[in-house]
């Protein structure tokens, strides 16, 4: 009986120093998401990007789907007009984009803006639809007031389930107050 104690002291004894494994969570932030956003700097930008890293998750007012998307941060430095853009002169843009604008990413109740192939006559009555690279007029151009060190989230989508490589830019003019005073 001694030795049935002493191997069962023993047993414990190894076990105690024996390697143990642990389930371990691991939470994975994807890149150019709400809570990764590319930093636009300054007031005017110009680059590509790809939607393929997207979430999937956010959806703008002005057109739905299950589209993967792009997020960036933009914080102008002076207050006036921002003009989003998909369609540049030498565009790479491959798919149906829609663009939007928030203050809050994933809400989309703060929502400022939102447009799906290129017209944006409310802040520019002259402007036509532009085209991506394969000549199709489904690029996305928008044109919203900012105001100073606001922070914005610029979210550049698919329509419906469409992804795909874009080009970006982003213009900006300086808006000024005259204030006249009567005799």
């Amino acid at each position: 009986m001694m030795n049935l104690k002493f191997a069962v002291a023993l047993l414990a004894g190894l076990l105690a120093f024996a390697p143990r494994s642990y389930a371990t969570t691991t939470t994975t932030t994807l890149p150019n998401s709400c809570d990764n956003p590319t930093v636009i700097t300054g007031n005017t930008y110009s680059g590509t990007g790809s939607t393929a890293t997207g979430t999937g998750a956010l959806v703008g007012r002005c057109a739905g789907g299950s589209a993967k998307e792009h997020v960036y941060t933009y914080t102008p430095d002076t207050t006036g007009v921002a003009t989003f853009s998909t369609c540049p002169v030498e565009t790479t843009t491959n798919f149906d984009t829609v663009v939007y604008l928030r203050t809050t990413c994933d809400d989309v109740s703060t929502e400022l803006a939102c447009n799906d192939d290129g017209q944006n006559l409310a802040y520019d009555p002259t402007s036509a639809a532009c085209n991506t690279s394969g000549g199709a007029p489904v690029a996305s151009r928008l044109s919203v007031p900012v105001t100073a060190d606001q922070e914005y989230f610029l979210i550049v989508d698919g329509y419906g389930k469409y992804h795909g490589n874009y080009s970006l830019s982003v213009t900006f003019v300086t808006t000024t107050t005259t204030t006249t005073t009567l005799p």
